[in-house]
């Protein structure tokens, strides 16, 4: 008798978890649906300034593209700023993070010039942003020896992540609204992107679930698992050189143009296959730098804004390291032309 109770009240049990998971399943899918939604049109709103539909280069498209990008740091700053929420830290260092985090987003490097950067050539100079940036650090300096529970730690990490974050949004701006004859970015520079980051991240999962038996950070990441890296790895690099071959060969776009070498297709098919496997690593990297973050503070997520999603850093974790990158990539080879 005590064994069919007992074996009812597991049956019930699974029942009652497989109820669970189909729940967590269906609000996740549907926010997944509006971040697809949310997605769309936050590139489309970037995208117009280089593409001719509602005139050349649209300033309104810079500004709100650029606007929206704001928002979303604001949004990752005080994720960040809540890890520490312990520390009850004083409102004036909440407000100086967020004002720092927005006034250095919107201060140029070099020479941009797209968008609402067009000042730059007329007045402003690249010692105005380094005086800038010096002036935030030794500013938190002073802090940390005038507010009591404001550490060397703190200011560490503080200082590291707000950095860390502008300069993964000022990566969004340039490769969204940067031209610069005859390298052109724009909307296929991030459907490049979208491609490695969503393919290692979709396909990790399935290959995890399925083929999953050694863990690669149990510590750090539970899940993962090295087969699933492996496969999310393989799909990201496939599917990515997919959608180069289809933007090069039907729409005559060079998604990344970082290659200005050997005439001739085949050696830029090479750098991007290259290209490709470093930053399918890259989103696996990044995956696991926001989950010991995570794992340093004991949460699991970073808030709650996305039902089933967790928070807006739970989205930019491999996004984030992998528009890092390629932003100072082409920078950089920009900057020599």
């Amino acid at each position: 008798m005590e064994q069919k109770v007992k074996i009812k009240q597991e049956r019930n049990q699974k029942n009652q978890n497989s109820l669970l998971k189909n729940k967590s399943l269906l609000k996740r899918s549907i926010t997944g649906v509006f971040l697809v939604i949310a997605a769309v049109g936050w590139m489309f709103s970037g995208a117009v300034y280089l593409v001719d539909i509602f005139g050349t280069k649209p300033i309104w498209s810079a500004y709100t593209f650029m606007a929206i990008n704001s928002l979303l740091l604001m949004m990752a700053i005080y994720e960040i700023v809540n890890l520490r929420k312990g520390l009850n830290w004083n409102i004036s260092i909440k407000i100086l993070v967020f004002a720092m985090a927005l006034i250095l987003l919107w201060l140029p490097l070099g020479n941009e010039t797209f968008g609402p950067y067009i000042y730059n050539d007329k007045w402003f100079s690249f010692w105005i942003t380094l005086v800038s940036w010096i002036f935030f650090i030794l500013l938190f300096l002073i802090i940390r020896f005038s507010v009591k529970n404001f550490t060397y730690n703190d200011w560490a990490f503080i200082c590291f992540w707000t950095f860390y974050l502008v300069f993964v949004f000022k990566g969004v701006n340039f490769l969204m609204l940067q031209e610069q004859f005859p390298r052109h970015l724009g909307w296929a520079t991030f459907t490049y992107l979208w491609v490695i980051i969503l393919s290692n991240d979709i396909f990790a999962y399935f290959g995890g679930s399925l083929w999953g038996k050694h863990f690669m950070a149990p510590r750090i990441s539970p899940k993962k698992t090295w087969e699933g890296a492996i496969v999310g790895f393989i799909f990201g690099v496939a599917l990515s050189m997919t959608t180069v071959a289809i933007l090069v060969e039907i729409t005559k776009i060079d998604p990344l143009p970082i290659y200005q070498g050997v005439v001739g297709k085949i050696p830029m098919y090479f750098v991007y296959l290259g290209l490709s496997c470093l930053l399918s690593a890259l989103t696996q990297i990044g995956d696991l730098l926001f989950s010991l973050l995570k794992r340093n503070h004991n949460v699991k997520d970073f808030s709650n804004i996305f039902p089933g999603h967790g928070g807006l850093l739970d989205r930019l974790d491999g996004f984030s390291l992998v528009v890092l990158f390629t932003y100072f990539l082409t920078f950089l080879l920009f900057s020599n032309l």
